[in-house]
């Protein structure tokens, strides 16, 4: 989907996105609130759990690409993130904004 056709179909969605949902969007229900990611990161696993911010982890990247699995947290559709990527819509948005 482009960035035409997003606003096209759901309207100005609100103001633009400045960090790490720049140009994420769910292409089925314009939802621009979150999208849950599977990601890739690194834990310690110790006997009775998990902590990912343990002293002895010296990266604490959180990892996710475009083929990730994802998830919109408004309509529940299940894509690979890629697919909520929109290149441009930040851009649209604020062009049209401006207008």
């Amino acid at each position: 989907m482009t960035a035409k056709e997003f606003l096209d179909q759901f309207g100005i969605p609100g103001l633009p996105k400045e960090n790490c949902l720049i140009d994420v969007a769910c292409p089925y229900c314009g939802d621009r609130d979150g999208i849950l990611v599977n990601v890739q990161k690194w834990t310690h696993i110790y006997d009775d759990g998990t902590d990912d911010d343990a002293d002895d982890i010296t990266n604490h990247d959180t990892e996710y690409d475009e083929k990730s699995s994802a998830q919109c947290t408004q309509c529940g559709k299940y894509a690979n993130f890629g697919e909520f990527e929109i290149p441009g819509l930040d851009e649209e948005i604020e062009r049209q904004l401006n207008e």
